[in-house]
Parts: C-alpha cells; structure tokens; sequence
C-alpha cells in the first residue's frame, strides 16, 4: 500500500517488491530532507545521489545485511516530497545507537555542505561505485568514495 519510490540514478520508478513471496519482513530507517530549494537548485534526483555518496555507503558499511535491500533500499531509492525528499536507503540500524544517530546528522550536514559548495556535481561517473558500495556493501567501493570525496574517516564507521 506504500507510494512509489524512484531511482535517483535511473530517474525511473522502482518495481514495487512482492514482499508476500519474500517471507521478509523489513522496516526503514528513512531519512527526510528540507531544504531551500532557491537556495540550493540542484534537483532532487542529484541531491539523493549525494546521499548515495555521503551516507548511503556509509551505512552500508555498518549495515551488511542484503536481505532487506533485495526488497528495499537500494543506492538511489527516494520519494521527492514538497519539502525535499525521503531518502529511502537506510534500514533502521542507525536508530540503535546514539553515535550512529549522530554519523546521520553529520553526514547529511557534509552532503548540504558539498552541494552548496559544488552545485553542479551531478555524481554520473561513480554511479557503479555507488551501487556497489551500497547494494553490496563493497568496502572497496566504499573506500573509492571515500578517497575521492573524503566522505567519513573509516574508523567512525561501525
């Protein structure tokens, strides 16, 4: 009964999941994002791949388990929304601890941070780096992204 969600990558709806045949049962750990859209003009699509970069493979990293992204959360997956948008990535391990609460935050704060300061990055040539970090929680993937855009020191990661 959910809405749809899209693909930040694809520009395309995601295939809704028959969770029925799953025998899954899975919860989200959505991220909703507001932000001055006059301010910061990139559309909503680029701005969800930032995620991809800036926390999508991050939390992958802490989170391994592909069972709930086979269903749900696969790098790009969003709902735009009029306020900005609901990043659908993220399971709900992050809730678990109050550090990793924090690494949310501040890894939202780093992605506005590198929009404002580089409004026309479109992230085009990392989409498979991307993919593979997130969907196959792929360290080396992660670390790529990390070295290119200094995304989160890999200690503060877990």
């Amino acid at each position: 009964g959910c809405e749809v969600d899209f693909n930040a990558w694809t520009q395309q709806p995601n295939e809704k999941p028959n969770v029925a045949l799953s025998g899954l049962r899975t919860n989200g750990g959505h991220v909703h994002a507001s932000y001055d859209m006059t301010k910061l003009p990139a559309a909503k699509h680029i701005m969800v791949r930032a995620c991809d970069v800036f926390l999508g493979s991050v939390l992958s990293q802490i989170d391994s388990d592909s069972r709930r992204r086979n269903l749900y959360g696969m790098a790009g997956a969003y709902r735009p929304k009029p306020y900005g948008f609901e990043y659908r990535v993220p399971s709900n391990i992050w809730i678990a601890k109050d550090q990793n609460i924090e690494l949310v935050y501040n890894q939202m704060a780093a992605m506005f941070a590198y929009m404002e300061a580089n409004p026309k990055s479109t992230f085009d040539e990392d989409r498979q780096t991307v993919e593979q970090a997130i969907n196959n929680s792929n360290p080396e993937a992660f670390e790529m992204l990390n070295a290119k855009y200094n995304v989160v020191s890999s200690n503060a990661v877990g």
